[in-house]
């Protein structure tokens, strides 16, 4: 890992970072808008040494309100796999990843609990805000997961929350109303709602507990 000054998005998956006196293209992992990454914001980069990409680093975290936000989405499903081990949430048993249900790939299943994994790098006024762009593909997942528990199943939409001042973490309604009205209905008919607080700090995501979901 190395610190570099963020300059640029060019698209959705690369930006441009100053590494001492010399400027990287680096991928970014996370197909939202990032708000709070802007010029000038110190980055933390990972080397990936491979000979399948056309770019050296990865967007590991950016620094916000004197803290670093992990913001590469390619860790979320690893991150929380390690917090079911743990034991960390009170759902246990046979772990299985990526489930297919509906034609949509589901995060995990324990047992028959289907569990998607959302990640959020968005905070404001020490509020976890989910998306930052609209995405489609949220909203199908909501979709899948009130059916399956309206045909008696049980399940879970986590949210990871990047930042230890985060109080709460909620529907970013003025960016995807859609998604919105889904989470509402989904959470009329038993979907479960929850936010695990977590921080980057000295390289290791660290977990610091549950905070609410709200409406």
């Amino acid at each position: 890992m190395l610190q570099g000054t963020f300059i640029r998005r060019i698209n959705r998956f690369l930006c441009i970072v100053r590494v001492g006196d010399r400027v990287e293209h680096v991928h970014v992992h996370d197909p939202g808008k990032i708000p709070l990454l802007v010029g000038g914001k110190n980055v933390i980069l990972l080397r990936v040494d491979s000979t399948n990409r056309k770019t050296m680093f990865d967007l590991l975290a950016f620094m916000h309100n004197g803290e670093w936000i992990f913001s590469h989405s390619g860790y979320h499903s690893k991150i929380f796999e390690q917090i079911l081990r743990m034991k960390l949430f009170d759902i246990y048993g046979s772990i299985r990843k990526e489930i297919i249900i509906d034609d949509s790939r589901i995060d995990f299943a324990v047992n028959s609990t289907l569990i998607e994994v959302k990640g959020c790098t968005w905070i404001k006024d020490d509020v976890g805000l989910f998306p930052d762009s609209p995405t489609l593909r949220g909203r199908k997942h909501i979709k899948v997961l009130a059916k399956y528990v309206s045909r008696g199943g049980r399940a879970y939409v986590v949210f990871l929350v990047f930042s230890k001042r985060a109080r709460y973490v909620t529907i970013a309604k003025d960016v995807d109303r859609n998604l919105y009205e889904e989470v509402v209905n989904a959470a009329k008919t038993g979907v479960n709602f929850v936010g695990f607080r977590l921080m980057f700090s000295d390289g290791a995501v660290y977990y610091l507990g549950r905070i609410p979901f709200r409406i």
